[in-house]
């Protein structure tokens, strides 16, 4: 039988040297369960912005009308380490991507696996998954960007 333990904010090692309930997540952690909250986001003028406060996985619900940027706001700036942060996005008759990517406004290369951004799926009600990797060094973003298309 597995077992579930809440953790307090005493229990997190964290980059900053303050955090307060607003900015802590939730964690519980099972022997052979890890579970992460999934946030609900939209396009407004062709930006999704992903907050990573409220989590590292998103969905987009409402198919995008055109490619959009993804804006990743509140990373953590420390040098050496890397954040990952995942979309789901339902598709529309056409499918987009986020073609372009800022880290709190800040405009960031994407480097795709392959070289190529990917082909989106366009088949109303499919789901692509998109992924990218900010890693942080010597005080610059570097972003690997993947995809898994056509759920």
């Amino acid at each position: 039988m597995a077992t579930t333990r809440a953790l307090s904010t005493a229990n997190i090692v964290a980059d900053k040297a303050t955090t307060d309930a607003a900015n802590t997540a939730a964690l519980a952690l099972k022997s052979d369960i890890m579970s992460e909250a999934v946030t609900d986001y939209t396009v407004s003028a062709s930006v999704v912005t992903f907050n990573l406060a409220n989590g590292n996985v998103g969905f987009l619900s409402a198919s995008a009308s055109s490619n959009y940027t993804l804006n990743v706001t509140n990373p953590l700036t420390t040098d050496g380490r890397s954040t990952t942060v995942t979309l789901f996005a339902l598709q529309g008759a056409t499918g987009y991507i986020p073609s372009a990517l800022q880290v709190s406004g800040s405009v960031q290369t994407i480097k795709w696996a392959g070289g190529t951004a990917p082909t989106p799926t366009s088949t109303s009600g499919k789901i692509d998954v998109f992924s990218f990797s900010l890693v942080r060094r010597s005080a610059a973003w570097t972003v690997l960007g993947t995809s898994l298309l056509n759920f």
